[in-house]
Formats: structure tokens, sequence, C-alpha cells
């Protein structure tokens, strides 16, 4: 006789930690990620220096030093964010993982949005007759705050209502 019960049917298996999630000293993956990462900070290092060593030049005046050393600066701690997959995998060290990388890219970006738009509207493009504004550079840094503080809110709300760990735990529940 059918009594309308619907079954499903979970498998569950314990599944260990590998040493293969992990990159630790001595392995191939070790060197390659150190020196990707060390090409990477050479370079955005040496620009960011150059940069701000001819900030005087009219070039660089005019391509707004400010903001993109701030995005150098950004590149900068991204390429030193990958050291941080270094180690073994704790709860502490994929946590930090998911802050120090994800607030490096936004650090290294919000400076060329914050640009893209102030040239947008610096040049008036939309506008039949071009108008002349000025947008000062105080006014475009805090333009960027909302980026990082968008950012910092995710984080924070991952941090403590969904972490990231070392182990995860998945469960199936279907109310029917």
């Amino acid at each position: 006789p059918e009594i309308g019960i619907s079954w499903r049917i979970m498998i569950i298996s314990p599944v260990p930690v590998r040493a293969e999630d992990t990159i630790m000293p001595g392995d191939v993956t070790f060197a390659l990620l150190l020196a990707i990462t060390s090409v990477g900070f050479a370079v955005c290092s040496s620009l960011l220096i150059l940069f701000m060593k001819n900030r005087r030049e009219k070039e660089i005046i005019a391509s707004d030093w400010r903001f993109t050393g701030t995005f150098l600066t950004g590149c900068v701690l991204l390429n030193l964010a990958c050291l941080f997959m270094i180690g073994p995998n704790t709860d502490a060290l994929c946590l930090t993982r998911m802050w120090v990388i994800h607030f490096s890219f936004v650090f290294a970006l919000a400076p060329l949005f914050v640009k893209t738009y102030r040239l947008y509207k610096l040049l008036g493009v939309g506008y039949v007759i071009p108008r002349r504004q000025t947008i000062s550079n105080a006014r475009t840094a805090l333009m960027a705050v909302p980026f990082v503080a968008v950012e910092v809110v995710i984080l924070l709300i991952f941090t403590f209502v969904d972490p990231n760990r070392m182990e995860d735990v998945m469960e199936y529940n279907e109310s029917t």
C-alpha cells in the first residue's frame, strides 16, 4: 500500500586532511609560489619607488600620482598576500588568507575605479556643452572609502557568520 513516504539516503564519509592541501617548504609549489611572489613584489615595488621618486615630473603629476601610487601599493600588498598560502591549514590561517587577499584586492582596485569615475566627471562625457569641473584629491579619496568599507563589512559578516575553516561541515536538510 502507498503510505506517502519519500526516502532519501545519505552516505557520509569522513575525509582526512591531505598533505597535498598545503604548501610547505621543500615542495615544488613552494618554490614556484616564492618565485612568482618575489618577481611580482620586485616589479611592483620598483614601479612604486620610481613613481614616487619622479612624482614631480609633469607626466607623473598629470597621471594623478596619489591614486596610482595607492594602486601600486595595493599591488605590492597583493603580491605579499600570496605568502599566506604557505603553511599548514589552520582555522586562523584560513581566516587570515580571506582577509588579506580580499582586502588587498579592494585596496588595489578602489583607486582605479575612483580615477576612472573622476575622469568621466571631469571630461564631461554625456554633456552637449562641456563644463569645466574640479574634483579635489580629498573628495576623490573619500569616494574610495565606500569600496573599502563595504569590503570590511562583507569580511566581518563572513568572519562571524560563516568563517573559513580548515574543515567544513556540510549539512543537507530537505523539509518536504
